[in-house]
């Protein structure tokens, strides 16, 4: 038999009947339901004596079901993101800290049990030189005394390993269709339950206060500007999803989650977020169709009737427009520019002229800088200095190119909004990174490098694809996309 024909025959394809994929999907979906739910639950149990044996509960209900399907700890992994405080016993140790360690000794176990080889992608070799650009950089502001202690820039240097770990996660547990599906529609919920605690909270304070002119923010600890950049990942791939799918009740569902976080994100006032926003959208619709740019519109103009308040239309309309309108005069005259815009280049020019006094090449090193540098761009300079800037835009480069190459593609339909729905993601967090530390920032850094996963998962089936049909290859052995198969 034709060695493609064998490889064919198994890892990604559905074998157990043409209706497997409505069971598998069903089953799971009932277990993430379940665990959404609970975990919203316990959430509301923060600061109460019963919290704590809530989080023991959900824990032990998560090991379970990661031994019995790795894929579950994903899920896990996702509603963490969405759902953890800043700090859970430790300083910046958050639900997902504890969970990934224990997620990735059973994925790696389950691995080598089965004798499976580890998936590689052309990304992996420009990740490894930027680590190692950063670990050089550290090691050197440790040397020169330009970090702020060893612990701090430890902490940080395994934080961005988690990043490209959860990434990998994403890349290579999630195959399958339905496990797109599973994993998408995780994201979704948990971004809804998280919109919805940051509206309630927004609500609950104007309840006490007079003041009309309250941010939206989220779990506890997050500021609104971080918290943009979580609604803005899941707001383009969902965005994309919404016309992959062809049952219009889907389609409704969907369109009723993305007006409905557009609520809580206009809220946050955060001028970057919605540039950022309209810019992801615009670049999501040209690769769709441009017409559905029309789209965009029916979302502005109806997102107020998810507000209950209709007396408040005036107030909101006018921070609105007091808080948005702003956006352009950054490119005006200086007197006319927002305050916080020129606190922000300021502070920019310090750790610019710091760095390039120091090193312009490898800058301070990592623990040299704190989020409140308010830029990605520079706090990478200031980390790593030009080298390291430049690694890291690489990496942005080459997975932008590997988005758009399965987007124009001709594929199934459900992956490549999957891609598109990235390419949306990866323009807006490339521009809110340019008022917030989108890359470093635990909340909007961890749901793009998963999304950037599931890329490159689709990427790595598209080629698939490809090369399975390619029926007069002459030398199997060196199939590069086809000889991996998927975790359970």
């Amino acid at each position: 038999m034709a060695t493609a024909e064998l490889v064919r025959r198994n890892p990604f394809e559905i074998t157990d009947g043409p209706d497997f994929l409505k069971r598998e999907v069903t089953r799971k979906l009932v277990v993430i339901l379940a665990l959404g739910f609970l975990a919203y639950y316990i959430h509301g149990l923060q600061h109460k004596d019963d919290y704590e044996l809530g989080i023991v509960a959900l824990g032990m209900i998560f090991f379970v079901l990661v031994i019995k399907n790795s894929s579950y700890g994903l899920v896990g992994i996702i509603f963490s993101i969405g759902l953890s405080p800043d700090s859970v016993g430790m300083n910046n140790v958050r639900f997902e800290d504890y969970l990934l360690m224990p997620l990735v000794l059973v994925w790696w176990l389950k691995k080598v049990g089965k004798k499976e080889s580890f998936s590689e992608s052309e990304i992996f070799s420009s990740i490894r030189f930027y680590m190692f650009i950063v670990l050089i950089a550290t090691i050197k502001g440790y040397l020169a005394n330009t970090i702020w202690g060893v612990a701090l820039a430890a902490s940080f240097y395994v934080k961005y390993l988690e990043y490209f770990l959860m990434m990998y996660l994403a890349f290579d547990m999630v195959r399958k269709r339905e496990d797109f599906i599973i994993v998408l529609i995780t994201s979704i919920l948990a971004c809804a339950i998280v919109a919805f605690i940051a509206y309630d909270g927004r609500a609950k304070i104007l309840e006490q206060s007079a003041n009309s002119y309250v941010r939206a923010s989220g779990p506890e600890g997050e500021t609104p500007n971080v918290l943009g950049g979580y609604y803005l990942c899941h707001i383009m791939m969902a965005f994309a999803l919404m016309f992959a799918v062809k049952n219009y009740a889907y389609r409704l569902c969907i369109l009723g989650f993305l007006l409905a976080v557009m609520v809580p994100l206009l809220y946050t006032y955060s001028r970057t977020t919605f540039a950022s926003m309209i810019i992801g959208l615009v670049i999501t619709s040209l690769f769709i169709d441009i017409r559905f740019i029309v789209v965009l519109l029916v979302l502005f103009i109806f997102q107020q009737i998810l507000i209950p308040s209709v007396e408040n239309f005036s107030q909101v309309d006018e921070h609105f427009v007091d808080r948005y309108s702003s956006i352009l005069s950054i490119f005006g005259e200086d007197s006319d520019r927002p305050s916080s815009w020129k606190a922000r280049v300021i502070g920019w020019y310090v750790f610019y002229s710091r760095t390039w006094d120091n090193d312009p090449f490898l800058g301070m090193g990592v623990g040299s800088v704190h989020m409140g540098i308010d830029s990605s761009y520079v706090k990478k300079f200031a980390e790593s200095g030009l080298i390291g800037l430049c690694a890291f835009m690489m990496i942005l480069i080459r997975l932008a190119r590997m988005g758009m190459e399965v987007a124009r593609a001709q594929f199934d339909p459900l992956l490549r909004s999957v891609a598109i729905g990235y390419m949306g993601c990866l323009s807006s967090i490339a521009v809110h990174a340019l008022g917030v530390c989108s890359f470093s920032t635990i909340r909007s850094a961890e749901p793009f490098w998963i999304f950037t996963g599931l890329m490159m998962s689709v990427h790595f089936l598209y080629h698939r694809e490809l090369e399975l049909k390619d029926e007069e290859a002459e030398d199997r052995d060196n199939l590069r996309f086809s000889k991996w198969s998927t975790s359970d």
